[in-house]
């Protein structure tokens, strides 16, 4: 026998709810909470594009600096390298015929500018002689020099685009490198030195431009026979300049130049190969100053001891510190390439021996003072002062006595 099941026919099925849609209320609620996550995640977006972007001009601007810095250091440890020949350092006064004078006039650091193959070796301040002169290693123009002065004692820079008040640094030296005598170029500057234990002591260099059809380069090697290597004459004279890239017909820097903003830049004037040519090297360098620390006569007697280290920093040494000068202080303000909105620089920025600048001051193609507008685009730059002292090893390290 079963049990008894209860029997369903009479039960109602349960109702169920079902949707309607939404009502008005509901669908502009839903749009507005849509509206604040899109205009949130938009302003996100915008802000750290704008973030990314500033980000990039900072690191532009650090990059710019580092590099500026760091390729006048390298270029002032090289500054008086001769190589082979290391000149005896004056140890009496006045120099005896053992030793050597340095040239450190402020004639055109290039010699003859307008043809550089022709220079003569005594414009470059070399003469081999009874007592051989030499360059000065390291030689400058304070950022007070008139475009005027300048273009009267170094007609080889380019004053037109020269930014005012800033200064000139010029390095000599040979090239790392050498050539064989062969193969030397005409019109090239170069200096060859003696290994022979049989040439004369006294001037064991020659220094000449190549001149075509003769060779003056007869000095040899340790074994007396084979012609020593050449090493080619270098001069660099650093700069900043209003520009970086001319106008379209232009020769020098305009208010046009770099597409209507014109942006400061780091040149180098080199004659090297018997050329001469102006070098961009790093944009957004809006000043240089630099600060030159000069060694000194410690003791006296017949015998002379001169300091490794500088005792004294001066902007403007005399002609005859020249040769003194054992350390270079640098200092570079940097600026962005490109404005930031919203942004004013305000400040005024210590630069060395040249004291406080104000780099919005003035108009750096007139000299004028800048009307509010200029001063207020120009405040729209970040800026950034890098400092840095380099040692001249060429010339304190000949200094140094066991």
């Amino acid at each position: 026998m079963t049990a008894m099941q209860p029997s369903v026919a009479g039960l109602a099925p349960s109702s169920r709810l079902s949707q309607a849609g939404m009502s008005l209320v509901e669908v502009l609620i839903a749009m507005t909470i849509g509206l604040i996550l899109m205009t949130g995640i938009s302003i996100l977006i915008v802000r750290q594009n704008a973030a990314r972007v500033e980000l990039a001009k900072s690191s532009r601007q650090i990059e710019n600096g580092r590099y500026a810095m760091q390729l006048l250091h390298d270029d002032i440890q090289l500054a008086g390298f001769w190589g082979e020949y290391s000149p005896p350092f004056r140890i009496t006064t006045p120099p005896n015929a053992t030793t050597y004078v340095v040239d450190g006039s402020a004639s055109p650091p290039l010699g003859t500018c307008a043809s550089p193959s022709a220079t003569a070796p005594t414009n470059l301040g070399w003469a081999a002689a009874s007592m051989p002169t030499l360059p000065v290693a390291i030689l400058g123009y304070a950022g007070a020099t008139t475009n005027a002065s300048l273009a009267a004692s170094a007609p080889c820079i380019p004053t037109a685009d020269r930014k005012p008040d800033t200064a000139v640094l010029v390095v000599r030296r040979v090239a790392t490198s050498t050539v064989a005598a062969a193969t030397a170029v005409t019109g090239t500057a170069y200096l060859q030195v003696s290994q022979c234990a049989t040439d004369s002591a006294e001037t064991p260099f020659v220094m000449a431009v190549k001149p075509a059809g003769s060779d003056p380069f007869t000095l040899t090697k340790k074994d007396c026979a084979t012609k020593a290597d050449l090493r080619p004459y270098v001069v660099r004279i650093y700069f900043v300049s209003n520009c970086n890239n001319y106008a379209s017909g232009q020769t020098t820097c305009t208010a046009t130049a770099d597409n209507g903003k014109p942006i400061p830049t780091l040149k180098m004037v080199e004659f090297i190969n018997g050329t001469q040519s102006v070098v961009p090297l790093v944009e957004g360098i809006e000043d240089m100053q630099v600060d030159y620390g000069i060694g000194q006569i410690v003791n006296a007697g017949p015998t002379y001891t001169h300091t490794t280290a500088p005792v004294s920093y001066t902007n403007t040494p005399s002609v005859t510190q020249w040769e003194d000068v054992v350390a270079v202080r640098l200092n570079i303000l940097a600026r962005n390439t490109e404005s930031t909105t919203g942004y004013a620089d305000t400040k005024a920025y210590t630069l060395g021996g040249a004291g406080v600048i104000n780099p919005c001051a003035n108009d750096p193609f007139t000299g004028a003072a800048n009307t509010a507008a200029q001063i207020a685009s120009c405040q729209s730059y970040p800026r950034h002062v890098y400092s840095e002292l380099t040692r001249v090893e060429n010339v304190s390290a000949r200094r140094e006595q066991p």
